[in-house]
């Protein structure tokens, strides 16, 4: 599952969407990731839904002399805290059923009733050559997500053949409780980068294909995403970190990033703190706030 290994990890902390083909197992594989970390498991496939599904229904509230949104009966299973919904065909949908599914995406609201914050929310769609009715997500629908192309593992699928098509559950990445003390770090690492390239700061996307571009949020996002991969135990040089920056800011932002990361000459605060290291001050504002930050956040932890 290597393969989709990025958007396995990157799904438990920030909002995803996996773009593939039909029956390639997108739905399976998280749900069975679902079943991996405990989770109630809420699946919604957007050709069965309509936008009272996901907006809720109006019941009149007599008393109050108001309408409220009474929300459908698969949130209930989500209320406890431990969902996990999935969000299919997400923009192979009219545009009313769109607006709610990403009402219930982005704003975990379902009528008049707020989804737990600690629910995972993953979407799904096809790409639009097997949907050419489908809704393009606007730009500003685009940027609420980190972006993912579905990718197939034929290996694990030959297998479960051999098997008399049983398959069993692959090893997914997990990213334990403790991935936000990694925030600071990599923070510092993106404002490094984004201040030596302002460019990179925010562009906006030039057409439909693009779903992925930079901005404060998505930037945000792959800080995000960096933390969980470093907690999860991938080490620095692991090409997830080009996946995930490249899913989240774009291909251009992502891989002027990872390619300045790779040159950049990081520093163990460590080495510093036990008094093995010295180190001489240069005229790399990148390097030095890098090392700064690192220092704040080891002698924080002590």
């Amino acid at each position: 599952m290597a393969s989709n290994d990025a958007f396995l990890l990157a799904l438990q902390v920030v909002p995803c969407l996996a773009t593939g083909s039909t029956g390639a197992g997108k739905s399976s594989v998280v749900e069975a990731l679902a079943a991996a970390l405990g989770r109630t498991f809420v699946p919604l496939y957007g050709s069965s839904m309509l936008p009272e599904d996901l907006n809720g229904y109006p019941i009149p509230d007599h008393k109050a002399g108001v309408v409220r949104q009474m929300p459908p009966p698969w949130v209930l299973p989500l209320l406890k805290g431990d969902g996990f919904l999935f969000c299919d065909e997400v923009t192979n949908v009219p545009p009313a059923t769109q607006a709610g599914f990403l009402s219930v995406m982005t704003e975990r609201r379902v009528g008049d009733v707020r989804l737990p914050e600690s629910t995972l929310i993953v979407g799904a769609c096809n790409p639009p050559e097997l949907c050419p009715n489908a809704v393009p997500l606007a730009p500003a629908m685009r940027s609420r997500f980190a972006h993912f192309d579905w990718d197939i593992d034929y290996d694990h699928w030959f297998t479960g053949l051999r098997a008399g098509c049983e398959w069993t559950a692959p090893e997914f990445p997990v990213v334990p409780d403790h991935w936000r003390d990694g925030l600071p770090a990599f923070g510092s690492l993106v404002e490094a980068f984004l201040r030596s390239a302002p460019d990179y700061r925010e562009s906006l996307p030039t057409d439909e294909t693009q779903m992925a571009f930079p901005n404060l949020r998505t930037w945000t996002y792959a800080v995000k995403a960096f933390a969980a991969a470093d907690a999860a135990g991938y080490a620095k040089g692991d090409s997830i970190y080009k996946r995930l920056a490249i899913a989240c800011v774009g291909t251009a932002a992502g891989s002027a990033f990872t390619q300045y990361v790779a040159k950049l000459d990081l520093l163990d605060p460590e080495s510093f703190l036990s008094g093995g290291a010295t180190y001489t001050y240069v005229k790399r504002p990148d390097a030095n706030i890098c090392l700064l930050t690192g220092l704040v956040r080891a002698l924080r932890s002590e």
